[in-house]
């Protein structure tokens, strides 16, 4: 059953998507060469611009709202669009964060690079964190990303990723009063981690894709001797299929997990699917399984429907997680509309209405497709 929202928010939600959309007119015009121009200037896009804004709401972290701007350029023929950005949120309980992205692709795709920078303040409110009861907590980031992969044969990529950040968490207090960070295993840090990046990639486009495959293998080892508080690694895997049917609708199944090992409790794997907020179920391991059906209604309007289920698993200090065990799974479920900003590069806006067991659930208008 999708989650019963107050009429305010229904109609905060669509009075934002139709400003994003009215908003969205402006600069979302590809470019027409003209008769007299080469054809090799035609990977040009004569509304480079994208603005939008974005939202989301949920019981844990309150409703927040921001803006995405972004610039797309496109360095040669082959290459897929570039994008550079910023996006800005603040929220009611006095969260915010802060973020400048890029990912180019360059050289006829042959050579792909992204990075992040984020800064943000997070005022947690958990009802029940791993089973402790209602904790708040405050989280301070500071996270920079540096990734580059080439290609090495045919749809093959390798290459690297480096990653840091400083992650501070203080003021965690209970229904008692305040919780030792020993009790909660919620601690801050320094990390500093050089990983290995092997990407298969035979999609017809990179956003929104219609048909073919995308398979993501990438680890981060996180060292003291690189500077860091702890030594520990991740693994991350990602493969997702698109399957093209009934004129232009797409079925994608994406199927995830990441894995640690020797990490502390703040770096455990959390549930990253839709209706669930981050670091509030954490463990060892996560998969997850999405289905996400798109249907197309025009070039520019359709919807889409989500199911997924994910589970938490693996040794922490006092249990043993398992999936056969029911309370380490976590399903749901989404509806919403699709709005295409610029359809020939698939840049997309989303607004949903998701929900998850107990009182999990959550409203978001968000830029790009989840996968």
């Amino acid at each position: 059953m999708l989650p019963v929202m107050p009429i305010h928010l229904i109609k905060i939600l669509f009075l934002i998507v139709a400003l994003s959309m009215l908003s969205s007119q402006v600069f979302s015009d590809e470019s027409t060469p003209s008769k007299n121009s080469d054809n090799s200037q035609s990977n040009s896009i004569k509304s480079p611009w994208i603005i939008t804004p974005l939202v989301s709401s949920n019981p844990k972290l309150g409703t927040s709202a921001g803006v995405l701007t972004a610039y797309m350029y496109k360095f040669d023929l082959k290459s897929p669009a570039s994008l550079f950005g910023m996006t800005a949120n603040y929220s009611d309980t006095k969260s915010w964060t802060a973020v400048a992205f890029a990912k180019a692709y360059l050289q006829e795709d042959k050579h792909r690079l992204a990075g992040a920078y984020v800064r943000g303040k997070i005022y947690n409110d958990y009802d029940d964190y791993n089973g402790l009861g209602p904790i708040e907590t405050t989280d301070n980031l500071n996270f920079f990303m540096l990734r580059y992969s080439r290609k090495v044969y045919k749809n093959w990529y390798i290459g690297g990723q480096a990653l840091s950040s400083n992650y501070q968490i203080s003021n965690i207090e209970g229904n008692s009063g305040p919780i030792d960070n020993g009790q909660t295993g919620l601690t801050g840090y320094d990390s500093n981690a050089l990983g290995l990046i092997v990407e298969f990639d035979n999609r017809d486009r990179q956003r929104s894709a219609h048909s073919g495959h995308y398979l993501l293998v990438k680890n981060a080892a996180y060292r003291k001797s690189f500077g860091g508080d702890f030594s520990f690694d991740t693994y991350d895997f990602k493969y997702t299929s698109f399957y093209s049917h009934h004129s232009n609708h797409v079925l994608v199944v994406n199927l995830r997990a990441r894995l640690t090992e020797n990490a502390p409790p703040s770096s455990y794997s959390s549930v990253f699917t839709k209706a669930y907020t981050r670091g509030q179920y954490l463990a060892p391991h996560t998969t997850s399984l999405e289905v996400d059906e798109r249907i197309a209604f025009s070039s520019t309007w359709g919807m889409s429907v989500y199911g997924a289920v994910a589970c938490l698993y693996g040794k922490t200090d006092n249990r043993n997680l398992s999936c056969s065990d029911s309370g380490n799974i976590y399903p749901s479920i989404a509806m919403g509309a699709i709005y295409t900003l610029k359809p020939k590069e698939g840049i997309v806006i989303r607004a949903e209405v998701a929900k998850g067991k107990g009182e999990n659930s959550g409203i978001y208008l968000s830029f790009g497709q989840p996968f």
